[in-house]
């Protein structure tokens, strides 16, 4: 019975020094506890109140990094839809330009003369084509990483 009593006594100044701030001056500790050079059998009010604080904190990041997070996840699954839509419009513009030009006539010896866009084209499928060993390049070196 004596112990219960004490324990609740405990809880409530607790409770009433987290309300309410300590009217000592921290900066005067006693002589033994500023000597004794192991852990302390208690937790100061001021020290569990930094902790209660720096864990809210703490989940409030969490919580902001499992937002981007799913953020995150939405734009690369919107980008990853985009993609598959113009690789499909790029497909049937493709096979719809093969039809058109399989269904012209031309007479023999015909020929087109070759233009400057043609040049800036061979330019380009070049320039992709770098880019395209380099992404190999690079997806290699991060699955040896892993």
């Amino acid at each position: 019975m004596f112990f219960k009593k004490k324990e609740r006594d405990d809880i409530r100044e607790i409770k009433q020094a987290m309300i309410e701030p300590p009217e000592t001056d921290h900066e005067e500790l006693p002589s033994f506890i500023e000597e004794h050079k192991e852990a302390p059998l208690f937790v100061k009010v001021e020290k569990y109140r930094d902790i209660i604080t720096t864990l809210s904190e703490m989940k409030g990041f969490v919580g902001s990094i499992k937002q981007l997070y799913g953020v995150i996840h939405e734009a690369e699954t919107v980008r990853s839809d985009a993609l598959k839509i113009l690789r499909n419009s790029v497909a049937r513009l493709e096979k719809n330009i093969y039809e058109m030009d399989s269904e012209l006539l031309r007479p023999r010896g015909f020929m087109v003369e070759a233009k400057e866009t043609e040049t800036e084209m061979t330019h380009i499928g070049d320039s992709l084509g770098d880019l395209q060993r380099q992404i190999a390049m690079l997806k290699k070196e991060m699955q040896e990483l892993s």
